[in-house]
């Protein structure tokens, strides 16, 4: 079992960041579309090995995977998701 950490931003929801990497043609067709969804704090097209960053607020971990198969999957070569052990807004 995990030791349990402070991941949850002010607002309770816990924040994680998704490198993706889809094709060069739907980059910002799809950053403009992703910026639209309440669980996109942010969405940015970018250069090197990931060309979109996401950061996206969920209720919980599992809720990454509803995400990614609902609005990547079909689109997105590759992901990877990294979260955040500690949020700027977070009271310490």
């Amino acid at each position: 079992m995990m030791p349990k950490t402070e991941t949850k931003s002010n607002d309770g929801l816990e924040i994680a960041f998704l490198l993706v990497s889809v094709p060069e043609m739907i980059e910002r067709e799809l950053v403009e579309e992703l910026r639209q969804l309440p669980e996109v704090a942010e969405a940015h097209v970018t250069l090197g090995g990931w060309n979109v960053f996401l950061k996206i607020k969920v209720k919980d971990r599992r809720d990454i995977a509803g995400f990614v198969l609902a609005h990547l999957k079909g689109r997105a070569l590759e992901t990877r998701t990294l979260f955040s052990l500690l949020d700027k807004d977070t009271p310490r």
